[in-house]
């Protein structure tokens, strides 16, 4: 199980200081409204209240460089920035989200951030249950079968209907394996010594 986004994982950088949770789509009627896809496993976060850094990049891969804006600039963009909003209602558009922010107070200003990403402090991040874990602590490690043969490390991971599947370099071909997020074939994660003991199935690794 994982807390990241519902997609393809890219390489990040190794301690990313936000997740997102969100991107808008558009905006929605004449009053602020937006309409955002829920990039989380945990929709139940979007309620009034909460509080977000929306901006046109994603400040996991970048880090946090940019300056803050509260309002659009001159041409009504907002450039490379990064805008704090506050959650203050939350409604459905069938499997997308409607949310109105306190600062946006009309459509104008929500087609300002049409495409934007919606991000929270990983210090925010919800907890996790026992044996799962968020994909920026998964991307990177060390995969190793339990004889100790190396096998490569994780470079992306691939979100499917039914279980994650980790891609895994080998070598310095490079050559991708794709390994089945199951309890039949990792046995361990080791955060600590950024390790991940698997169990092949037979012909994983042909």
């Amino acid at each position: 199980m994982f807390g990241g986004q519902k997609a393809m994982f890219k390489s990040r950088r190794e301690n990313p200081e936000f997740l997102v949770i969100g991107k808008i789509i558009k905006a929605h009627g004449m009053k602020g409204f937006v309409e955002a896809k829920s990039l989380t496993d945990f929709p139940e976060r979007f309620k009034p209240g909460l509080r977000v850094y929306a901006s046109d990049f994603d400040l996991s891969e970048t880090g946090f460089d940019y300056k803050f804006s509260k309002q659009s600039d001159t041409q009504g963009y907002l450039k490379s920035s990064v805008t704090r909003l506050r959650l203050e209602k939350v409604g459905a558009k069938g499997n997308n989200l409607l949310l109105k922010f306190q600062e946006v107070k009309n459509r104008r200003e929500a087609e300002n951030y049409k495409g934007h990403f919606l991000q929270v402090p990983i210090t925010e991040a919800v907890s996790l249950p026992e044996n799962a874990y968020w994909y920026h602590q998964i991307e990177g490690l060390k995969v190793a079968t339990a004889s100790g043969e190396i096998i490569g490390e994780i470079t992306g991971i691939l979100k499917t209907g039914s279980n994650d599947i980790y891609v895994v370099s080998r070598g310095r071909d490079k050559k991708e394996v794709l390994i089945p997020a199951t309890k039949e074939v990792v046995k361990k994660v080791d955060l600590k010594n950024q390790r991940m003991v698997i169990e092949p199935l037979p012909g994983l690794l042909d």
